[in-house]
């Protein structure tokens, strides 16, 4: 990660890599579905007077919220980070597809931390994955692995 990269960090609960991210010179954008985290993060940006661009985890209908999860998510990015992301999410591959064939730059990366082995995994569909048919997953959407939990689009 480099001064002026652009970061969405998926999930990122208080911020604080939002924060970090931003003290080094990148371009971070958080998202997260939790709405008291989000409120929580934006008075802290704003008591530190920080700007850091938020995105809602709804849209607003005529008939009132929805809530989308991920295709609320609009823009590109050069690094997206799902850190302890995946396991919380129903349809962590439809996720994923969106995000690498949509708001990922070509040569952009994946930043993901998954707890393959914990028994903890909350998402049904990701329990039914192993870690090497996530990988194969990957590949498949022309995600190259450069090291654990990196991966870059080619």
């Amino acid at each position: 990660i480099k001064q002026g990269d652009l970061i969405l960090d998926y999930g990122a609960g208080t911020g604080q890599n939002c924060f970090y991210l931003k003290k080094i010179g990148a371009i971070p954008t958080y998202f997260e579905i939790s709405i008291i985290q989000m409120e929580f993060f934006r008075f802290r940006c704003e008591r530190r007077r920080i700007n850091i661009g938020i995105i809602k985890p709804y849209t607003l209908l005529e008939e009132g919220y929805k809530f989308d999860p991920i295709y609320s998510i609009r823009g590109t990015w050069d690094v997206i980070l799902l850190s302890q992301v995946l396991e919380h999410i129903p349809e962590p591959m439809v996720l994923l597809e969106y995000l690498v064939n949509v708001c990922l730059v070509n040569g952009g990366l994946i930043l993901e931390d998954t707890p393959w082995q914990s028994h903890d995994l909350k998402s049904e569909d990701l329990k039914s994955w192993t870690k090497e048919q996530f990988e194969d997953f990957m590949v498949q959407q022309n995600m190259k692995k450069l090291t654990h939990g990196v991966w870059q689009k080619i």
